[in-house]
């Protein structure tokens, strides 16, 4: 790790809170996915470690233990929600923030998230390809 990747590991560190996540979908229109007052929080850790979660507000409750919800509760509250868990590196030279995903709320989301990252003052700017788009997911430090 060059003392450059360790001085952007080192301003990731801690928790953000999330601003604004949108898609600028292939079509060229802009979509915000959870809708422009979603919540979310994103979480590095000094040991490489890193956890980030999104939800859509507004999703209604279960009202009964999952096992035994009303199937549209469960989609909505399954479509509501974005999180994953695992291991981030970094590289410097080229702005980049690299999720490693060991697990997620959805089976299909593994391997790597590779996120161009730029941080002004205390606000992070996560970019990259998704299948959907270009998406920007801003987020703002988390205060104490």
């Amino acid at each position: 790790m060059t003392a450059d990747d360790e001085k952007l590991r080192r301003k990731l560190l801690g928790a953000w809170e999330l601003v604004l996540w949108k898609n600028r979908r292939h079509d060229e229109d802009m979509d915000y996915p959870f809708g422009r007052d979603a919540r979310g929080l994103l979480v590095y850790t000094a040991d490489g470690h890193m956890s980030v979660q999104m939800v859509r507000p507004g999703v209604q409750p279960l009202g009964a233990p999952p096992a035994s919800a009303p199937i549209e509760k469960l989609r909505a509250a399954f479509n509501g929600f974005v999180g994953y868990f695992g291991r981030f590196t970094v590289d410097a030279a080229h702005c980049i923030v690299v999720h490693h995903i060991d697990g997620a709320w959805h089976p299909d989301v593994k391997g790597d998230q590779v996120r161009h990252c730029r941080i002004v003052d205390d606000h992070l700017f996560l970019e990259g390809e998704a299948p959907t788009g270009w998406v920007t997911i801003e987020w703002r430090r988390a205060g104490a």
